[in-house]
């Protein structure tokens, strides 16, 4: 191989964590960090000919929800407590490279209580689960996992969006998808019945409950998804 011959890992000590070959003779590299990926690009940059196109794959990130700050906080201060807290469980992060404050919003149930929706990367993602709960100055705060899908207002199904879409329209409310006659808005029906649980247990034969609506966080078809979701994340670089 081409790399093998004029970036030798152990001369450059590179720590490789995935190899995988992918279509038209390509090949997808992991390494252990951010900054395995950046110095692995400039050494192909420098050391490869022009007939490789190197180019970096973005890995979905996970993410974490903080609840229980009295003050709403912006990024740059978040990262410095969460920073802070975890040292002080005798573990070390380094949130700045990969982190990033998606939003801070009251709760539901107090609005002069906070919670903030954050993305980072996968080693810090598991410290912080495992961690489980946290200080964020005087505020004793706790930390949720925050992973999700997308699912399809089309076809309601998971991974992908209506825009790109070619499969049968389904009511989320309803389950119906053959001859559907109406739209979500107008649905009669009086009870909930959820697509995805209705394919598996007639396709599959699964044994589920299937009477809840198809946007349900806690339909067991969705949670299956999470996790085959969470296990495939390209993220261990």
């Amino acid at each position: 191989m081409d790399i093998n011959r004029n970036i030798n890992t152990v001369d450059s000590n590179l720590k490789v964590s995935k190899v995988k070959n992918v279509k038209n003779g390509g090949i997808l590299l992991g390494f252990s960090s951010k900054e395995e990926n950046l110095r692995f690009k400039k050494l192909a940059s420098d050391k490869l000919s022009e007939n490789y196109d190197i180019k970096e794959v973005k890995g979905v990130q996970p993410r974490i929800k903080i609840v229980g700050m009295t003050e709403m906080y912006n990024a740059e201060e978040i990262i410095e407590y969460i920073e802070h807290a975890v040292r002080n469980n005798c573990t070390s992060i380094n949130l700045s490279i990969d982190c990033s404050l998606i939003k801070s919003f009251p709760t539901k149930k107090n609005p002069k209580v906070y919670q903030a929706l954050i993305q980072l990367d996968k080693n810090s993602y598991d410290t912080l689960i495992k961690v489980g709960d946290l200080f964020i100055g005087y505020d004793h705060c706790y930390i949720f996992d925050a992973v999700e899908i997308m699912r399809c207002y089309n076809c309601n199904g998971f991974h992908h969006s209506s825009k790109h879409c070619s499969n049968q329209k389904s009511c989320p409310k309803c389950g119906v998808s053959e001859k559907l006659d109406h739209s979500h808005s107008d649905c009669k029906a009086e009870c909930l019945k959820c697509v995805n649980c209705m394919k598996a247990i007639n396709n599959d034969k699964e044994l589920l409950d299937a009477n809840h609506g198809a946007w349900d966080l806690s339909c067991p078809v969705y949670l299956r998804e999470v996790e085959k979701f969470k296990k495939s994340l390209l993220l261990k670089q």
